[in-house]
């Protein structure tokens, strides 16, 4: 797939090819002698390395090869004169853009061709050249090139020939993203129809990306969508439009390693082809089919659950046969929910499903994502269900996550509801292409709030890292789920893990006049610390403590050493306490009184 930038100044620079040509040949006295180990293919090969070719169209004699294996083994036998005549024929390499998104810089182009016979027709060699630019659909010809040393008189020579091409300001072209040689008929025949033509052995494309791949950001690894229609996207009305492209556009954009795996390819909607095979395409391979369901098979759906190792064994199919995931993106229910396919059990089914792919072989610890379902207008019945499903999913999170299993929870219903008129098709179920942008959003801050250290800077972000939600029970600020006497809110003011017991029993340090606390930095987590003292301990004896003032020192994991000259007006009469008080956006409220 061609990849097009705007780049201005490309538009307008002609290719300036200044073509030097130089020839070489080989030849013995006999056939069956090895003429063509007088060449070796040269090193640094674009055509093996950021490559995929193809021809127009051929007939081929033997076993060929595709000409960018650097071998000279199995060559392919072009035919000028045979029966099924295959000259003139253009073979298309497409170069690899992902790994330079500015192309390509051409310096040389070697072609080799030669037989152990015959070396009046089969060495001999004729073709144009064409290069394509990135931001060009169209091929620019460079050139007619030939070297034909050999004529009937040959017939029973071994022979073999190299062209190779340069130019004298030692660059072909840049910006290039496809070379295509078009074979021409060198115009000998050794009066044998059946083997008349060029037998040609290798093309080396010698160049270099134009700049290198900018180092990734983040390395994430696999991404693996499992969902219905709506990840599959061919109901959006958009062929290049999903939210696996949309996530893909951020992705890329914010400069994030990664690639997509998955079971098959519908829908590629836009993403680009890095390869042919499983394993080298990075892009196309997801696990969204339309009409799905969560569990077993039903009444024509596909399940799921069931598939995973079942059925269409998902896991080892297509690219995930070869790939595992690092991060799962799970959006399903909205089948079970649109046709009332038993709603009451079907948040149940998610937690199955989860359930079932940590059974799988090789799964490692990946970062599993289930998605609240888009709204349902089509009736208040079916919109109720959604309701009730998403109502349901963050206990099942919380579930998968005491299992020991890395599961967050991702709201891809309220960005919907929201902006419901612009971001639903007309059939009132399925998201059209700002809505695909939307749901991709929220996956990308999902991620990052997952995989980034230094997203945990907000409340909000501290309880989504810890209890895969903002909404689970347990990661209410005055909860207290590991029963070491401090509020969640205290945990995360402190940096310490609420779900172990290890926060400190005391963390302000007393040395009168001087207390001290080290926490969060009160400007960037939305918190305020206020020193307060009490004489009684009585829960209406604490007062602000009076003539204070505060000096901050940074640390390097954005927590700071927060500290206090208390100065009070009368000599002490008696034993003082002292106490911190944290204070958020959300629900105020005290924490612990330490002496």
């Amino acid at each position: 797939m061609k990849r097009c930038l705007t780049l201005t100044l490309l538009l307008v620079a002609p290719l300036t090819a200044a073509i030097q040509q130089q020839n070489q040949q080989f030849a013995t006295p006999s056939t069956g002698s090895t003429a063509l180990n007088n060449f070796q293919p040269i090193q640094g090969d674009l055509a093996e390395t950021s490559a995929t070719s193809s021809f127009s169209s051929a007939t081929f004699f033997g076993s060929p090869q595709t000409l960018t294996n650097g071998s000279m083994a199995n060559g392919v036998y072009l035919t000028a004169s045979y029966t099924q005549d295959n000259l003139p024929n253009s073979q298309t390499f497409t170069l690899n853009t992902t790994q330079s998104p500015d192309g390509f810089q051409i310096t040389a182009i070697h072609s080799y061709a030669g037989h152990n016979e015959n070396g009046s027709c089969l060495a001999n060699q004729k073709y144009t050249l064409e290069i394509s630019r990135i931001n060009s659909d169209e091929f620019t010809l460079i050139g007619t090139f030939s070297h034909i040393p050999y004529d009937p008189s040959n017939t029973n020579l071994a022979a073999a020939t190299r062209i190779s091409l340069s130019d004298t300001s030692g660059i072909i072209a840049e910006h290039v993203d496809a070379v295509r040689i078009t074979y021409l008929d060198h115009g000998y025949s050794n009066g044998n129809t059946a083997i008349d033509g060029t037998v040609y052995r290798e093309i080396d494309i010698i160049g270099s990306p134009m700049s290198p791949p900018p180092t990734p950001s983040m390395e994430l690894g696999a991404i693996w969508f499992i969902g219905d229609s709506i990840t599959q996207s061919n109901a959006d009305g958009d062929g290049s439009s999903s939210p696996r492209k949309a996530l893909y556009d951020i992705l890329t954009q914010q400069n994030i390693g990664f690639s997509f795996t998955g079971h098959f390819t519908a829908n590629i909607d836009g993403l680009p082809a890095t390869g042919s095979s499983a394993t080298d395409n990075l892009y196309q391979y997801h696990s969204g089919i339309s009409g799905s369901v969560i569990g077993n098979n039903n009444g024509g759906r596909t399940g799921m659950t069931y598939n995973i190792d079942q059925g269409q064994k998902f896991w080892t199919s297509g690219r995930l046969a070869y790939v595992k995931p690092a991060i799962i993106l799970i959006m399903l229910g909205t089948n079970d929910t649109n046709s009332n396919i038993e709603p009451a059990s079907a948040p149940q089914r998610i937690s199955s499903l989860i359930d079932t792919i940590m059974a799988q072989q090789s799964v490692g610890s990946p970062a599993i994502f289930v998605a609240k379902i888009p709204p349902n207008g089509i009736s208040p019945e079916r919109a109720a269900r959604v309701i009730n499903f998403n109502d349901s999913l963050p206990d099942i999170v919380a579930n998968q996550r005491a299992k020991g299993h890395d599961v967050y929870l991702v709201d891809n219903f309220t960005t919907i509801q929201q902006n419901y008129a612009a971001a639903m098709r007309g059939d009132n179920l399925h998201t059209n292409h700002f809505g695909n942008q939307l749901m991709a959003q929220q996956w990308y801050n999902a991620i990052i709030q997952r995989f980034d250290t230094s997203s945990s800077n907000t409340y909000q972000s501290w309880q989504f890292k810890h209890f895969g939600s903002t909404e689970a029970t347990q990661s209410d600020p005055l909860a207290n789920p590991d029963g070491d006497t401090q509020p969640n809110l205290v945990e995360f003011a402190l940096g310490s893990s609420p779900l172990s017991n290890n926060a400190p029993k005391s963390y302000l340090t007393v040395e009168p006049p001087m207390l001290a606390i080290t926490a969060r930095d009160p400007e960037t987590a939305n918190l305020k610390y206020t020193l307060e003292y009490s004489q009684s301990l009585t829960s209406n004896s604490w007062t602000e403590s009076p003539s204070q003032t505060t000096t901050l020192h940074d640390h390097d994991n954005g927590f700071l050493t927060i500290q206090w000259n208390d100065q009070l007006s009368q000599p002490l009469q008696k034993m003082r306490f002292f106490r911190v008080k944290i204070e958020n956006l959300i629900p105020l409220h005290d924490a612990k009184e330490v002496k």
